[in-house]
């Protein structure tokens, strides 16, 4: 890769990069059919790419784009409700009402995700709340270590090391109530 030109840097790892990232999304969506892995990390490339100053803002590309990618996916999770008309088909040409007798919408499928989701507030809660919040801000909130290492004044290491002590507590308390870990290895 070319030093000179951060761009070409930038599309270069890009496509390194893919399969990894892809495999990264879908471990993180699990069997939910609804969401497509290779769909969303198209658009994670496509929007880092097509950010011509992104490439001289970023040293470590590899870690942002697997950044991206977690916090796109965080995003989708999160998904904000929007009032919808019972009349208005969506992109499928669905009407909101169809879905029930749709075979692509599992019950099954939203169920679990709504069981991982309270889960994982459920192991949340065992953390100290300090250590939760960190977790919270930078896993949910796309907030960097840096960012609240500046805000708090508490060193890098120690936020990094609370931080993986938070996640395997998590782990471990997931597998504990027999939920699989959102969080990667």
């Amino acid at each position: 890769m070319d030093a000179r030109n951060p761009q070409m840097k930038l599309e270069t790892a890009s496509r390194e990069l893919r399969p990894r990232l892809l495999g990264m999304a879908r471990r993180l969506f699990g069997q939910r059919p609804h969401l497509d892995p290779e769909d969303i990390v198209q658009d994670v490339l496509t929007a880092v790419t097509a950010d011509s100053e992104l490439a001289q803002r970023v040293e470590d590309v590899s870690a942002y784009l697997f950044r991206a990618l977690r916090n796109r996916v965080t995003d989708l999770f999160r998904g904000k409700k929007q009032a919808a008309s019972l009349d208005t088909p969506d992109a499928d040409g669905m009407r909101p009402g169809d879905w029930v007798a749709d075979p692509r919408a599992s019950v099954a499928d939203r169920f679990e995700e709504e069981e991982l989701f309270a889960a994982l507030e459920a192991a949340l809660l065992t953390l100290p709340s300090a250590d939760r919040e960190l977790v919270r801000r930078v896993e949910l909130g796309g907030e960097t270590h840096e960012a609240i290492a500046r805000e708090t004044g508490e060193p890098l290491g120690t936020l990094l090391s609370r931080k993986h002590r938070a996640i395997r507590r998590l782990r471990a308390e997931l597998e504990a109530m027999g939920v699989p870990s959102p969080f990667a290895h």
